[in-house]
């Protein structure tokens, strides 16, 4: 059987990063298509990996993640993968009794870190403040500049 051949999702990466003429096609809102190879998904999962050793990030690490944009998922997704950290993605969402899901997961975790959007991260950090909840200090914000 095919899949006999991986043990961990980072056998099937290194595998599939030598890939460059298939992938992963994203399709946005607005009905455009963006494809990614597996090979470049690799390359920037790498990249990404690398910024987030340089700001202290070690295995086994768990981070959140509040990321909004598919292809940036991924590339985080990976990256964690890649490192050894532990992904906890949480879904984003509007109301209150999202971002205190968010805030409990927090407090759950042993040494949390959270990846977000600008936006989604000012949201959080506004909204542990005016409930007097924990403090998001040990966050990044991902943006273009990060993942490409």
């Amino acid at each position: 059987m095919y899949t006999n051949q991986f043990l961990t999702l980072v056998d099937v990466i290194h595998d599939r990063s030598k890939i460059t003429d298939r992938g992963i096609r994203f399709i946005d809102a607005d009905k455009r298509e963006n494809f990614i190879s597996y090979h470049q998904l690799f390359n920037e999962a790498q990249g990404y990996l690398g910024h987030l050793q340089d700001i202290g990030m070690k295995p086994k690490q768990e981070i959140i993640f509040q990321i909004q944009e598919n292809k940036q998922f991924l590339v985080a997704f990976w990256a964690c993968l890649l490192g050894g950290f532990i992904p906890v993605p949480v879904s984003i969402g509007e109301d209150e009794e999202q971002n205190l899901k968010v805030c409990r997961i927090w407090e759950l975790l042993n040494n949390p870190f959270m990846i977000a959007s600008e936006k989604v991260l000012d949201k959080m950090k506004k909204f542990a403040l005016d409930h007097e909840l924990l403090d998001f200090q040990r966050c990044s914000v991902q943006d273009r500049a990060n993942i490409h």
